[in-house]
């Protein structure tokens, strides 16, 4: 009777966890690669495709996207967990064509080798942003969604010009509390604490949320707009989900003026 019992606990209690814990990879990472890069192959001069080697030969793929005339400012930007990064600059350069925009692809994404993991890329922002400054100088930083995470990060080791967070998250282990509320610290691989990272950022910093978002709930952005020392503005955008925050018309706007500023 008491064998049965465990094993029963067994399968309800310690199955379950140990099946999350390995499929978390999937759940905190989603690869991807947009092969159809039309304006890179038309203009070539203005898309610039680079390469960064990182810690054991991995390679990243990155772009520069590269304005007609002096860039008025540099973005580096780094996207979500759907998202090709790289392929993403076309639209941004479209929007803000005045603008310099650059952007790799995380570990497996796009082109780019290897696995990603919350300390590789952590790892490889700094040597990105570091590659970045010693040849454009200024640095504006935009994150989304997962990567306004990495832009926060730098952001407590670097000094960049400002830094924009959009759609930003408290931290992965409270987005995974939001669904499963009696899971132990100890299952959940992956922290990427942005909560933890903005109380020490000390440049302007940027705060965008989707009100209607139906990933990140909107009270971890408020959340963390109470614990940003040198908060510049926060706004909550209504009439989009967390993926159509980022190319909103709202939002476009609102970056606009953040660029200029």
């Amino acid at each position: 009777m008491i064998e049965t019992v465990t094993f029963i606990a067994f399968l309800l209690i310690v199955l379950p966890g140990i099946i999350f814990y390995i499929l978390q990879p999937k759940i905190v990472f989603s690869p991807q690669h947009y092969k159809r890069r039309l304006l890179f192959a038309e203009y070539p001069l203005r898309y610039q495709a680079v390469e960064l080697i990182v810690d054991q030969n991995v390679r990243l793929e990155g772009i520069v996207y590269e304005p007609e005339n002096e860039p008025s400012a540099t973005v580096l930007f780094f996207g979500g967990k759907e998202q090709d990064s790289v392929s993403l600059i076309a639209k941004f350069s479209m929007h803000y064509p005045d603008l310099r925009f650059v952007a790799f692809n995380y570990r497996a994404y796009g082109t780019s080798g290897s696995k990603p993991t919350e300390k590789r890329l952590h790892s490889d922002a700094i040597t990105i942003y570091n590659w970045t400054a010693s040849r454009y100088g200024e640095i504006t930083l935009l994150g989304y969604s997962l990567g306004s995470n990495i832009a926060a990060f730098i952001a407590t080791r670097k000094a960049p010009q400002k830094v924009i967070l959009v759609g930003a998250f408290e931290s992965v282990t409270s987005l995974m509390r939001e669904t499963f509320v009696l899971l132990p610290n100890f299952i959940i691989r992956y922290k990427f604490n942005t909560l933890h990272y903005v109380k020490s950022i000390t440049v302007p910093l940027y705060l965008y949320a989707a009100i209607e978002d139906q990933v990140v709930p909107i009270h971890q952005a408020r959340r963390l707009k109470e614990n940003v020392p040198n908060l510049s503005k926060y706004k909550e955008i209504s009439g989009y989900n967390h993926g159509e925050l980022l190319f909103s018309p709202e939002m476009m706007e609102e970056l606009s003026e953040v660029f200029k500023a």
